[in-house]
């Protein structure tokens, strides 16, 4: 490990990280399990749409879809049916997390680690039992059941509520330069995820991952 992030970590007392393209290149699937389900609709995702969605939750996602297709989607319904396929999906493949994250999960097992993410909690639970990394984390908090975005979450100040430490022991780790800056500006510890997808964006953070 880098001792640049290595010193960040030993300054934290609670380690945050997101779910999808943070601790696993998981979002390649999201969106095929969209266009499955769209498929009853003759509707197909494109990149521009895809760039737009990205980060929020379902809930928005399918309401976001609505307005721009023109459409009605029973979002119980849909819902269900697109985590099903990703959830199989990622399991059947062969996708491992990063190694970054398991340098994390055995050199710093006496941190309280969380998982704070737009995907479902039944989601990521399912898929850490797949990788028998379930037991490492305190807890998965979705923002689905939370009903909230992540910007809404830190900028309401509800990280030391949920997370109970001080901001200044956090460390942070997103692929959303949006939700990086929210938390830099609160005072957490933030490292930038960085992939194909948000390579161009900007964002003030500690450190980059590149992946």
């Amino acid at each position: 490990m880098d001792i640049r992030l290595k010193t960040l970590l030993d300054e934290s007392k609670t380690i945050i990280l997101d779910f999808d393209n943070t601790i696993a290149a998981t979002e390649q699937f999201a969106w095929p399990a969209f266009n499955n389900v769209l498929k009853d609709f003759n509707v197909e995702l494109k990149e521009e749409h895809i760039k737009r969605y990205i980060g929020n939750t379902d809930r928005v996602i399918f309401s976001m879809i609505e307005k721009d297709f023109d459409i009605t989607i029973d979002f119980d319904y849909y819902f269900n049916k697109r985590i099903k396929f990703y959830i199989e999906s990622v399991i059947a493949s062969d996708l491992k997390p990063f190694k970054y994250v398991y340098e994390i999960l055995n050199e710093f097992k006496d941190r309280d680690i969380y998982i704070l993410s737009s995907n479902t909690k039944k989601a990521i639970v399912e898929i850490l039992k797949n990788w028998k990394l379930d037991t490492y984390f305190k807890e998965v908090y979705s923002m689905i059941d939370l009903k909230s975005t992540k910007e809404e979450f830190i900028k309401n100040s509800l990280l030391p509520d949920y997370f109970n430490t001080k901001s200044e022991d956090l460390i942070v780790f997103e692929d959303s330069a949006k939700t990086i800056n929210m938390a830099k500006s609160y005072g957490a510890k933030t490292v930038f995820i960085k992939n194909e997808i948000n390579k161009n964006d900007s964002c003030s953070c500690d450190y980059i991952i590149e992946t």
